[in-house]
């Protein structure tokens, strides 16, 4: 077999393959990661002169790099991207190599964490748009489900795109300034066959039950219906590999696999992860790398025919990555069939350390004792409080109160007491910026009322027993000061109740309202008093006195004035009796 080949170097699209000795190349392609390449050039200095190689600036970082190889008649691109880093190496002996590390062009998409919120989108179309920003050309396959918010936080804009193929059941394939992101064309022709034999240098493979699953499910929560919702993902599509079946090797552990969610992601979305997982787990039931001769046809993401290698290696593999090593003379092509199953989000990185960084976070929520409330003019509305457990020489900070309503002078003000139990969480997990989130019971600090099972009583109290109960089975609202001034909405008795310590009473209920003193009742008006009622009735156990600037009383029918000992009618001035007929005695 003739294992021939040339290379060719491009920088910034000129060939300067006769101007320079490459002295090796390793190239590396994968699904789900940008291309990457490194290249050695022999720098030596002859009789003392300069560092011609390092100083010249083509090799600058940002300058564009293609890298060629194979036969004299038929090159074919292993690489295209742009120098990162360069590196100068001298040895013991003076050798002199001028390292080139390259990246894909897609490797502007991993600087930076961003934050974006997408909406009414779909996943297909944020991830063409994200891609195109860097001036890439995105094939991307439809994902069909529009997603009304889809929030990016502080991560960058390539894990992001690949957590959201990755959910999708895609995987990112980049190739120069193409990006491919697509389903696993698992059933496509091989674009090779190796055999054992013939054109195989190496192999080193296993078949692995270990993420193997008799079914993958999903559950979410669904917010509308109240309950939790579930998938169960489709059959994948496998490659047509070995002679073991995917659900022969998940008869092992005989164990389903389960994704869970509280986020209320919806059944389409929960049905593609389910079915995205159980494509990524198939995959992954063969693991392994070939190594042949240089060969630039294979590529990641597609096929590739196994012959001679047992029953249950042989057939068609699927192309996770492939890595080309060139070096004296010789041109070795790895290859690393199968796939990873980890999920994007749990590599190294892509989640933002806590508190961002800025310094060691604090995860999880904290227990604090309320020690002072405000009386600090740097933390205005904020309560001091101890954290028992940081167990150091000052173990008290500056802590900000939650609040189910806090507006600009208006709002509900509820603080904890000075000594009470209080739990803490952490903004951005940032150890500096505590934030209280509630208080706790416990058998030192009782409630105020008994926990009833049936849970029908709400209750307010506060440190000097003032009172607001509510109780939900007999509809009753009672507001009660500790001096009993009390008012009660009662269902129950279908009445209204304002009562004071002095027993003064108001009742309103069925029958009326009745109002009940302990002592004087007086009604004053700046303006007109007045009664009105089918019937009105007065009556006093003592004197009744009637006094204004001029008192009229009439009739329509009829008007009695009746003395049991003696009656008098009497005036100043001049008196007049009148009527149709005037009776005296």
């Amino acid at each position: 077999m003739d294992n021939s080949f040339i290379i060719k170097l491009l920088l910034n699209g000129k060939d300067v393959t006769e101007q320079y000795s490459v002295i090796n190349a390793k190239i590396y392609r994968a699904c789900n990661k940008i291309d990457k390449a490194t290249i050695s050039i022999s720098a030596d200095i002859i009789d003392n002169s300069q560092f011609e190689i390092p100083d010249n600036k083509i090799f600058n970082p940002g300058t564009e790099l293609k890298f060629q190889a194979g036969p004299t008649d038929k090159v074919n691109t292993l690489f295209e991207g742009c120098v990162t880093t360069h590196q100068l190496k001298i040895n013991s002996e003076q050798q002199t190599l001028f390292i080139l590390e390259c990246r894909g062009f897609a490797y502007p998409v991993t600087f930076g964490r961003k934050n974006n919120v997408y909406e009414n989108s779909k996943d297909d179309t944020v991830i063409k748009k994200i891609l195109g920003q860097y001036g890439l050309s995105a094939k991307v396959d439809s994902t069909g489900i529009e997603i009304p918010q889809l929030v990016q936080y502080y991560c960058t804009d390539w894990d992001f795109v690949l957590t959201r193929a990755q959910n999708n059941g895609l995987v990112v394939i980049t190739d120069g300034k193409q990006v491919k992101v697509c389903k696993p064309n698992v059933s496509a022709s091989p674009v090779l066959t190796i055999t054992y034999g013939d054109n195989l240098i190496a192999f080193d493979g296993s078949i692995s039950a270990s993420e193997q699953y008799t079914d993958t499910k999903a559950c979410a929560w669904d917010v509308s219906r109240q309950q939790i919702i579930k998938a169960t993902a489709s059959k994948p599509p496998l490659n047509a590999q070995g002679d073991i079946a995917a659900k022969d090797l998940s008869g092992l552990a005989n164990e389903v696999m389960l994704y869970q969610t509280n986020a209320p992601i919806g059944d389409a979305s929960l049905h593609a992860w389910a079915d995205a997982q159980a494509l990524w787990s198939g995959l992954a039931r063969f693991q392994g790398s070939i190594t042949i001769y240089g060969n630039a046809s294979i590529i990641p993401g597609c096929i590739i025919k196994l012959e001679g290698l047992s029953k249950h290696y042989s057939g068609n593999a699927f192309v996770q990555s492939v890595e080309h090593t060139l070096q004296g003379g010789e041109w070795k092509t790895q290859v690393y069939m199968g796939f990873n199953p980890v999920v994007i989000t749990e590599e190294p990185d892509v989640v933002a350390p806590a508190a961002s960084g800025f310094l060691p976070g604090i995860r999880g929520l904290q227990i604090g004792i309320v020690k002072k409330i405000g009386d600090n003019k740097d933390f205005e509305n904020f309560i001091l409080v101890d954290i028992p457990l940081l167990q150091c020489e000052k173990t008290e900070i500056w802590a900000r109160p939650v609040s189910p309503y806090a507006s600009n002078g208006v709002g509900m003000l509820f603080l904890p007491e000075v000594d009470d139990e209080v739990v803490l969480q952490f903004i951005n997990e940032d150890p500096c910026h505590p934030v209280i989130i509630g208080s706790l019971y416990s058998r030192k600090r009782k409630t105020p009322v008994s926990l009833d099972p049936k849970n029908n009583l709400k209750t307010i109290v506060t440190k000097n027993q003032l009172k607001i109960t509510l109780d939900d089975d007999k509809k009753i609202i009672t507001i009660r000061t500790p001096g009993e001034n009390t008012l009660i909405l009662d269902d129950d008795k279908k009445q209204i109740l304002l009562s004071d310590a002095n027993k003064n009473k108001v009742c309103m209920d069925k029958n009326g309202i009745m109002v009940e003193s302990g002592k004087d009742l007086i009604f004053k008006a700046r303006g007109n008093v007045k009664t009105e009622g089918m019937g009105i009735e007065s009556k006093s156990k003592q004197d009744t006195k009637i006094n204004g600037l001029n008192i009229e009383v009439s009739a329509q029918m009829g008007v009695k004035v009746k003395g049991s000992a003696t009656a008098e009618i009497s005036a100043s001035g001049q008196t007049v009796v009148k009527g149709g007929v005037v009776m005296i005695n």
